[in-house]
């Protein structure tokens, strides 16, 4: 069982033994064979609430108990180009997509950045503590990453055309959304079109499901005119891609009520796609279930 704790669970586990102590947390996942999920966003978000609150003595605590329990590395900003990636291939040789394994050794994967041989032997404590004072920009992305999703969202819709409405305009948003980002990582575009690969893998879930389940709940973030709500209230944007794989997931906060939503529309859309029972609002539903 992997289970992914976003930055302010983590915090009231490791801080304050809320809603129970790291020990007993420890011998839950132990009961179910299970792990915890660390990524780029839930470990660089919660140093950034610590932080800014002010508690920088107690980073380095927090950071090392958390590395002392039982942990898996999910790179979550790797999701989206491996599935692009790999739709590409198979949509050119007409197969459905294998699935993708975003799952890496060290926490330093998870940063899609290379910071050099140094950093091979440091513990999580010491490479967050020298990365915030050397380069601060290696975690900001996560930090920023409700920004970041809502500019991009927001230059996508604009670009629609008037003809993009009613039932298509999802497609027509998806297809454009696809373009961008098949350009931005340096995909070469299908040579059909990117409108049919696009359509292609929006028709079905299981093609790209972090990139879809991403998408709906981004859309319906607009839509709602939470997108601009304050970065607390979004934190762990960055998991959005990571729900598919993983077993249990905090999504706190209003990100809970959208998720379980688009995990539903999809769920009655696809057999097979259901992930309203990995996704929590906070720890302690999870631990009552």
């Amino acid at each position: 069982m992997r289970v992914l704790l976003d930055a302010p669970d983590l915090i009231a586990l490791f801080q304050r033994s809320d809603p129970l102590s790291p020990e007993q947390f420890e011998a839950w996942l132990h009961a179910r064979e299970g792990t915890m999920v660390l990524t780029g966003t839930n470990v660089a978000e919660a140093s950034a609430l610590l932080l800014d609150a002010g508690k920088s003595s107690e980073l380095r605590s927090l950071l090392r108990a958390v590395a002392a329990m039982p942990v898996c590395f999910l790179k979550e900003i790797a999701v989206f180009v491996e599935e692009l990636g790999g739709a590409l291939v198979a949509y050119g040789r007409g197969k459905e997509p294998l699935a993708v394994a975003p799952y890496v050794t060290k926490w330093t994967d998870t940063l899609g950045i290379s910071l050099g041989k140094s950093y091979a032997s440091q513990s999580i404590p010491d490479t967050i503590a020298h990365l915030w004072r050397t380069a601060p920009e290696a975690l900001r992305h996560f930090h920023r990453y409700q920004e970041i999703l809502a500019e991009d969202s927001a230059a996508d819709v604009s670009s629609l055309p008037p003809s993009a409405a009613g039932p298509h305009r999802a497609e027509a948003h998806f297809a454009r959304y696809v373009e961008r980002q098949l350009k931005l990582h340096g995909f070469a575009l299908p040579p059909l079109g990117t409108a049919e690969f696009a359509n292609w893998v929006y028709a079905s879930p299981r093609r790209c499901p972090g990139i879809r389940l991403a998408f709906e709940v981004s859309r319906a973030l607009i839509a709602s005119g939470e997108m601009v709500a304050s970065e607390g209230q979004l934190g762990g944007l960055g998991h959005l891609h990571a729900i598919p794989y993983v077993d249990a997931i905090i999504m706190g906060g209003r990100l809970f009520r959208h998720c379980r939503a688009v995990s539903e529309r999809l769920r009655q859309t696809t057999a097979g796609v259901d992930y309203c029972g990995r996704i929590f609002p906070d720890l302690k539903s999870l631990l009552g279930r």
